[in-house]
């Protein structure tokens, strides 16, 4: 349902809502947020495991404790190959099931709504700018984005970009992605965070995204999304040095 407030120009609305002193800023990650590719990612990475001569893990077991650094995961798979080889492989068999890529269903509604409450918002992906903006035109969506990255593997940096380049400052931003790693990035990068948890299948209660810290975490569909982000307050900016030592530590950075 439309709001009178929803009705005002776009730039009244971002004028409204910077001056609100609340979230300005919400950044998106693509993979399991925004697009419905766990089973995607989860088959290349089994295919990259058994060409490389490891066993692949049951879903269930992936979908609880899967997270980057993802070098760490393959090990315990039995892939012995340098991590230049696995990324390789893998690549290689994502790339080639690229067609089963698809939106969640409520996706593009969760961006207008969020829009419609006056809100930027970016999103970040390790894909190319390409399939990122042909994922969004699919639903009609690309052109409520006020900045979208491709292929960006160092997700702190990105976010530090975003944030930058939309001259919104950290602490007014969210960050929504599905893997402890995401949050830990946003963290370091003084973002809020907010964790998507599926429901399916069931996580076991030391499942790392149940674990990891978080400002928010949103169960199931991604409906429920601007309640959350509408209810986060900013906090004050958070320190970058504490922030790197927990990636360093958790293994998601090197000195």
């Amino acid at each position: 349902m439309r709001t009178l407030f929803s009705l005002l120009p776009r730039r009244v609305r971002r004028f409204v809502r910077r001056g609100s002193g609340g979230l300005e800023l919400v950044i998106f990650d693509m993979d399991g947020v925004l697009r419905d590719t766990i089973l995607v990612v989860y088959t290349a990475l089994c295919h990259t495991v058994e060409e490389l001569g490891g066993v692949a893990p049951p879903f269930a077991r992936y979908c609880a404790y899967y997270s980057y650094p993802w070098l760490n995961h393959f090990r315990s798979y039995g892939v012995t190959a340098p991590i230049e080889e696995i990324e390789v492989v893998f690549r290689k068999h994502r790339a080639a099931l690229r067609s089963y890529y698809r939106m969640f269903p409520e996706a593009a509604d969760v961006v207008r709504q969020l829009d419609g409450h006056g809100f930027m918002m970016a999103s970040v992906s390790a894909d190319t700018l390409e399939q990122t903006y042909a994922d969004l035109r699919s639903v009609g969506i690309e052109g409520r984005f006020d900045l979208i990255l491709g292929e960006r593997f160092d997700k702190t940096a990105a976010l530090e970009k975003a944030c930058l380049r939309l001259d919104v400052a950290p602490h007014r931003a969210a960050y929504v992605g599905d893997l402890a790693s995401d949050m830990e990035h946003a963290g370091a990068a003084g973002l809020m965070r907010i964790a998507r948890v599926y429901e399916n299948p069931p996580l076991p209660p030391d499942a790392r995204i149940l674990t990891c810290e978080a400002d928010a975490r949103l169960h199931g569909p991604l409906t429920g999304l601007a309640e959350i982000v509408l209810d986060l307050r900013p906090r004050d900016a958070r320190s970058r040095v504490d922030a790197d030592k927990a990636l360093r530590e958790a293994g998601a950075i090197e000195d």
